[in-house]
């Protein structure tokens, strides 16, 4: 993911942010690992210095969910997410966050 993102850290967001066809192919290598996607936030490059969009999205896991279901929907929700978010267009990046289980 490091070498396709823009890194955050200069608002204090230890993360990187991924534009939409890097942060897909980021979902897909984070859904054959098994790990899960706790939700992200969205930032607008301006430009070198990130910016929050204040648009994200999360995926709680259920009560009676298993951690593989719950990988499963996860990725779902991140991948749906990220694809129909409208027109992204320049300095659009997407920050991911996982699950450390």
């Amino acid at each position: 993911m490091n070498r396709h993102g823009r890194p955050l850290h200069a608002i204090g967001v230890h993360g990187i942010g991924l534009a939409r066809e890097h942060a897909v192919e980021a979902i897909r290598c984070l859904s054959t690992l098994g790990v899960a996607i706790l939700g992200g936030d969205v930032y607008r490059f301006v430009g070198d210095r990130p910016e929050p969009t204040l648009d994200n999205w999360y995926c709680d896991r259920a009560e009676r969910e298993t951690f593989a279901e719950f990988q499963r929907r996860s990725t779902e929700v991140t991948t749906q997410y990220v694809n129909d978010y409208p027109d992204p267009g320049e300095g659009i990046v997407f920050d991911i966050v996982v699950s450390a289980d």
